[in-house]
């Protein structure tokens, strides 16, 4: 019996010890759980942080990707129209480069002018000339040599320039038959005009094309031809050798048109007045005055340059008094000659 109780109270004893022992690791425990319950809630709320950063990064990269895709459809839109643009340009080339060739081949007929032989020959007279007279004498020769150093200058600083110049044919064999005709001479400017801006056969409502050549037969009908190919310039200069032009006006064509002089300076003041001061029209002559067609001042308000002095003049400027005066009248001479040359004023 003893030993039956000892053995419980043993029992008793032992339960006791444990039991003071899981009291005294009590808080440790809870301490321990409630930490494992907050690094559940840390890791709950990374993970739902982790999530929602990688929906918002999804979300950055979504709309990335669609500008891109907008950014590579307007850049594909853009290539295309541009690829287009220069398709169109390049058959507007063409158009006009075979418009341009057709109109050639109708209006540089035989009696067309050639500008560069005209001008290449009146440079070559201007400098045999001057090697034989360094002066400039001769009143004859001294506006066409005036033409040639003036188309040299407009040529040298790269402006606009068509010209109708006296040629070797007309000069030196003298026969009026071999001169060009006044449809020639509006050919050739015509044909220079184009060269130099393409704008009306392309440009327009109603632009150039070869049946508007093919159709001219009055010369009245090529100036119309001719004020519209000047019409697109926004600077021009027109060079008329007037010996040029009254050997044209000599001729007569199959249909025996009859055009004088004032009549061709008429058309010309009547382009000059289309254009609204963007073309000047120089017409050097030795004996501008002395023609019975062409008064001073009557067609429009022509500013006069005399380019030759003559030989009483020559003989005076021997005499110092007499260079200082003509001295200040060459200035003059080139203030006279710059405000002609100043586009805007229709002259």
């Amino acid at each position: 019996m003893q030993q039956a109780v000892s053995q419980l109270y043993a029992k008793i004893i032992e339960f006791a010890l444990m039991a003071i022992k899981c009291l005294w690791f009590k808080p440790i425990v809870v301490e321990i759980a409630e930490r494992s319950r907050h690094v559940d809630e840390l890791a709950n709320a990374a993970a739902k942080a982790e999530i929602r950063d990688l929906r918002v990064d999804t979300h950055i990269q979504n709309e990335a990707i669609a500008r891109l895709t907008n950014m590579v459809s307007r850049r594909s839109r853009s290539l295309q129209t541009v690829s287009l643009l220069a398709m169109k340009e390049e058959q507007i080339k063409r158009f006009k480069a075979s418009q341009l060739e057709s109109i050639r081949t109708v209006a540089l007929l035989e009696d067309a002018t050639v500008a560069d032989e005209s001008l290449a020959w009146c440079r070559s007279m201007r400098n045999r000339r001057r090697q034989k007279a360094p002066k400039g004498l001769g009143v004859k020769t001294s506006s066409l040599d005036f033409a040639a150093d003036f188309l040299d200058i407009v040529l040298q600083h790269r402006y606009p320039v068509i010209w109708a110049l006296s040629s070797i044919v007309s000069d030196v064999y003298d026969d009026d038959s071999l001169a060009p005709s006044v449809i020639g001479i509006i050919r050739s400017l015509i044909s220079q005009a184009l060269a130099l801006n393409d704008a009306a056969v392309s440009e327009g409502v109603y632009p150039l094309a070869p049946n508007h050549f093919k159709s001219a037969v009055s010369i009245i009908q090529w100036f119309d031809i001719l004020e519209r190919c000047v019409s697109s310039f926004q600077r021009l200069f027109i060079v008329l050798d007037l010996n040029a032009i009254e050997h044209a006006l000599e001729q007569r064509g199959a249909d025996d048109q009859v055009f004088n002089l004032s009549d061709f300076i008429e058309r010309i003041s009547h382009i000059l007045q289309s254009a609204g001061g963007s073309i000047k029209v120089i017409i050097p002559s030795w004996r501008l005055g002395a023609n019975k067609f062409m008064k001073p001042g009557s067609i429009f308000d022509e500013k006069h340059l005399f380019t030759d002095r003559g030989r009483k003049i020559e003989r005076l400027m021997k005499q110092p008094r007499f260079r200082g005066a003509f001295k200040r009248k060459d200035q003059h001479f080139i203030e006279r000659f710059r405000s002609s040359m100043a586009l805007g004023d229709g002259n």
